[in-house]
């Protein structure tokens, strides 16, 4: 595809509610949407940034680059999002604009490559119901 920079979001599946311990996107262009959180005081992680294959407490097991081609891959693009239980709606909301803002200057539209942005809801943690058996 001649498509670039493109932001991948976690898909939910029909009828689930996720409980995220991490909000990890994906994409293409991460040095620059990095830079621009960083210039909107956002805070981000790439918690993964090796994978697993080649991290030494599994060298034992011979793997090496290119075997896992997707992690590999993966491992490039992923970043993690500010994802906590304090976590207010307009922060939720001004993280999204951010992101929304850094894909606007590159393409001048804002382009997802999924459908799930349609059912996105963050719900701060503070907002959710407890769990409560049935």
């Amino acid at each position: 595809s001649e498509l670039k920079n493109i932001l991948k979001i976690p898909e939910i599946p029909e009828g689930r509610t996720p409980i995220y311990h991490l909000y990890v996107i994906r994409t293409e262009n991460r040095k620059g949407l990095m830079k621009h959180l960083k210039e909107k005081d956002i805070g981000h992680l790439i918690h993964y940034p090796i994978p697993l294959h080649l991290q030494e407490a599994f060298s034992y097991r011979g793997y090496k680059k290119g075997d896992f081609p997707n992690a590999e891959k993966f491992a490039g693009e992923i970043l993690s999002l500010p994802m906590f239980p304090e976590l207010k709606k307009d922060e939720v909301r001004y993280v999204s604009n951010a992101i929304k803002e850094f894909y606007l200057k590159i393409w001048g539209f804002f382009l997802i490559k999924s459908d799930a942005l349609n059912k996105l809801s963050l719900v701060p943690a503070s907002d959710q119901k407890p769990f409560t058996k049935a």
